[in-house]
C-alpha cells in the first residue's frame, strides 16, 4: 500500500515540522535585550560638554539632551526663532562651512520661502551633525541639532 520513499517524506516531514517547533519554542524563552538609552535634559540651557557649533543670533535655546549607550555618547537641542527656515538654512549653510564643517546632505530648497521643512547634514573631524529646521503648524521655527551617538 504505502511504498517506502512516502513513508520516508511524511517521516521527514513531521521531524522537520517538530525540529522548527522546537527551535521556535526555544527562542521564544530567550529573553531578547533591548536598547536603553540614558538620557540627561537640560532646559533653556545647553548640556555640558556639547559639540561647539555657530548658533542663529535670533534663536532661543529651548533644551538640550546628551544621551548615552555603553560607551557611544550624542548630543541633541533644540532652540526656536520667528525666522523663516529659509533664512535660517541658509545662515546655517554659511556659518558652519565658514567653521570647517563639510556639507555632506544638502538641503532640497534652500533658498525657496515656501518651504516649511529642511534637512541637511555636516560633519568635522570625527563629528556628524544632522540640522533639521522646521516651522510646520507653528508660528515659531525650530532648529533641531543632533550628534549621533559615538
Amino acid at each position: 500500500m504505502y511504498n517506502r520513499k512516502s513513508i520516508f517524506f511524511v517521516a521527514l516531514v513531521v521531524l522537520t515540522i517538530a525540529g522548527v517547533s522546537g527551535f521556535a519554542y526555544y527562542v521564544s524563552l530567550t529573553p531578547t535585550s533591548t536598547a536603553s538609552f540614558a538620557k540627561t535634559e537640560k532646559q533653556k540651557a545647553l548640556v555640558s560638554a556639547f559639540p561647539a557649533v555657530p548658533v542663529y543670533p535670533r534663536a532661543a535655546i529651548e533644551n538640550s539632551y546628551v544621551k548615552s549607550e555603553g560607551n557611544k555618547v550624542g548630543y541633541e537641542a533644540n532652540w526656536i526663532t520667528r525666522d523663516k527656515v529659509f533664512q535660517v538654512m541658509n545662515w546655517y549653510l554659511e556659518s558652519l562651512v565658514s567653521d570647517g564643517w563639510s556639507l555632506t546632505t544638502a538641503p532640497q530648497e534652500p533658498r525657496s520661502v515656501k518651504v516649511t521643512d529642511e534637512y541637511a547634514v555636516f560633519e568635522k573631524e570625527n563629528l556628524t551633525l544632522i540640522l533639521d529646521i522646521a516651522r510646520e503648524g507653528r508660528v515659531e521655527t525650530e532648529i533641531h541639532m543632533e550628534f549621533p551617538l559615538k
